[in-house]
């Protein structure tokens, strides 16, 4: 679990000095959430002008799949973007799902 967290935070350094590099704005929060064999994996929640969202994704994306990306499952698996629908909930509420993924504050979202 530590080598994977120390690769993806490696990766995500890269990925935002070439998003700083690109000139790029966002600002938003990580959170971390294990699997059960404890190794994690990280949900991103970034705000950007709609004119930087796309040039964000791709590099987001490219430093995702930099390292094998013919692994088996890894360009389904290894990077996912959703945009936020106001019709299924809000920013806040997804974020309070990962903080509070064994429900024990009682979040409903």
């Amino acid at each position: 679990p530590r080598e994977a967290h120390a690769h993806l935070h490696r990766t995500w350094r890269l990925a935002m000095r070439a998003a700083d590099r690109a000139g790029l704005r966002r600002c938003g929060l990580r959170i971390v959430e294990p699997h059960h064999d404890g190794c994690p994996h990280w949900h991103v929640l970034t705000f950007t002008p709609p004119s930087d969202a796309e040039p964000l994704l791709r590099i987001l994306r490219d430093h995702a799949l930099a390292e094998a990306p013919d692994e088996p499952g890894a360009q389904e698996r290894r990077f996912k973007a959703e945009r936020i629908d106001p019709a299924k909930g809000s920013a806040v509420g997804y974020v309070a799902k990962y903080i509070d993924k064994d429900g024990a504050c009682g979040t409903k979202v």
